[in-house]
């Protein structure tokens, strides 16, 4: 990875170990920010991938995706269980050496477990159109479509100001009667 002016990151592999070399540090608060950017997380998870040779994006899974799990060279007749996130066990029987899991429904870390192996794998509303909240143009509802305003309207009007105002204003007449009244 490179800029204009010096290379940003190297990688490579050296003795069967594959490394990474970034020449500044991302730490916050330090000379980048670049630890604070959303590119981040999605740089670091690459770079885990890269570095461990492993696929960890098969590992999550939208609610109601089945997840298929082979196990090379495990006995036929081996019982697989996996625990739901609610903490409820389900038994699966190995066939030809997969295991397909479809009860998925629920959001949270699967455990799926057998003789000798322990995996996890996430479920995750990865659906952007379900974490949008740019409002809809138009919507269509009951066959009805509604089309969007670009009219806002203050809806939740805070009075604290007013009520400071209020109060100040009341210990500004007190404040005068109590004088006044000396004075006389």
């Amino acid at each position: 990875m490179e800029s204009d002016t010096a290379t940003l990151a190297w990688l490579g592999e050296r003795d069967g170990q594959r490394f990474i070399v970034l020449p500044f540090d991302v730490r916050p608060g330090s000379s980048t920010n670049f630890s604070m950017l959303p590119a981040f997380p999605i740089f670091f998870s690459n770079a885990l991938s890269w570095l461990t040779e492993s696929d960890i994006h098969h590992r999550q899974l939208r609610p109601g995706d089945p997840l298929r799990f082979s196990l090379p060279g495990a006995a036929t007749d081996q019982a697989v269980s996996v625990r739901k996130p609610d903490g409820k066990e389900v038994s699966l029987q190995l066939e030809a050496n997969n295991v397909v899991f479809s009860d998925t429904d629920g959001v949270g870390v699967y455990e799926i477990a057998g003789k000798g192996f322990a995996e996890e794998f996430a479920v995750n509303l990865l659906d952007e159109s379900e974490s949008d909240i740019i409002p809809a143009g138009k919507i269509e509802i009951a066959g009805q479509e509604i089309a969007g305003s670009n009219i806002y309207e203050v809806s939740n009007r805070e009075i604290w100001g007013i009520l400071v105002f209020a109060a100040l204003m009341l210990l500004a007449v007190e404040w005068w009667v109590y004088h006044r009244r000396i004075l006389v």
